[in-house]
């Protein structure tokens, strides 16, 4: 029963999202008639989004939760493929657009097979040929060969498949449930309009960038939303020195020290990416830490290597080894700490 009840309640949710997808359309349009022209009235939508939505994500990262900001990928995707979609519908018919993008299936399926390793079942290579036959009537009403037409196709055709590759991405991406999926979709969403619209521009037009100043602005507001929380947030954090140090040590980030101090050494950089990932590659076989390594190993590698390596292969010898201005090394972070006390307090 309650397995009927879960099916019952997907059913209607994807019925409810597809017909308010499917008239999307409408406030495009109508946003159009009033002023707000190309992306302009993309971006509205998306900041509606964005404020809506901002105050669930300031409460869950207080409570330690997912906003979807650590999902770059998946909402500039996501929310790429749908500016796409939405600009598509200014540009080219409106059932000519929808067909286009709902081809995202059929994208869904080639990424599947391509990154994934997943072969489709007879029954959705019988859609997807269904699908095509349906783009195909559609289409050769105006040539034979049932390729878009205009922009505004090409739009929705790209729109999709972007689309498709961001929920590839999602499936491979740990969650924390649909908030972070839908906080990221309009946040990075607005910033790949944004990047539409300044890579739009005509040629010497970029002094008066009047359709950029509303999502810039907005982006500030949330940012500065977000630092209130963390004013409140940090205070209350306690540290497990013990449990951070053990983390920092995985992951073999002291990589590219072992390269830079091949260089140091006087090997060519591409030659010493090339040595430290072979010794990665052996690390990991290993399940060792490259720290662990025995020095007859490293040398085995490079004849450069000498015992000096181990000071570099630390936590503590890769912090100080960053000198340089913004480095990690301890006098660099009480410096910026200093300015930032003198500049903020």
């Amino acid at each position: 029963m309650c397995i009927r009840d879960s099916h019952y309640k997907i059913s209607i949710a994807l019925a409810i999202s597809a017909g308010a997808w499917g008239i999307y359309w409408l406030p495009q349009r109508i946003l159009e008639e009033g002023g707000l022209t190309g992306g302009w009235g993309t971006i509205a939508q998306m900041i509606i989004g964005v404020l809506l939505l901002s105050p669930i994500a300031m409460w869950r990262k207080i409570k330690g939760r997912s906003t979807g900001l650590e999902l770059p990928m998946v909402g500039l995707l996501v929310g790429g493929g749908f500016i796409c979609y939405a600009l598509s519908f200014l540009l080219t018919d409106v059932v000519r657009a929808l067909i286009l993008f709902y081809m995202t299936p059929i994208w869904t399926t080639i990424f599947e097979m391509l990154f994934l390793k997943r072969r489709p079942g007879l029954e959705r290579v019988l859609t997807l040929g269904l699908a095509l036959g349906g783009l195909w009537i559609v289409f050769s009403k105006q040539t034979i060969i049932p390729l878009p037409q205009n922009a505004g196709d090409w739009l929705a055709l790209a729109g999709g498949a972007i689309f498709a590759g961001g929920m590839i991405r999602l499936e491979v991406t740990k969650n924390d449930g649909v908030f972070p999926i839908i906080f990221s979709f309009f946040v990075y969403g607005s910033l790949f309009n944004l990047l539409t619209l300044m890579k739009g521009q005509p040629l010497a037009y970029n002094k008066d960038n009047q359709e950029d100043k509303e999502p810039v602005f907005d982006t500030s507001k949330t940012i500065k939303d977000f630092l209130k929380a963390f004013i409140l947030l940090v205070p209350e954090i306690s540290l497990n020195r013990e449990k951070m140090a053990t983390a920092a040590a995985q992951g073999f980030s002291t990589a590219t020290d072992l390269a830079d101090y091949l260089v140091k050494k006087g090997l060519a950089f591409r030659d010493s990416h090339e040595t430290a990932g072979k010794i990665v590659q052996y690390a990991i076989q290993s399940n060792c830490l490259l720290s662990e390594i025995e020095l007859e190993v490293f040398q085995s590698f490079s004849k450069l290597i000498d015992h000096s390596i181990y000071e570099i292969l630390s936590l503590e010898g890769s912090l100080n080894s960053r000198t340089s201005y913004g480095g990690t090394s301890p006098e660099n972070v009480k410096k910026s700490i200093s300015k930032a006390i003198k500049r903020y307090l």
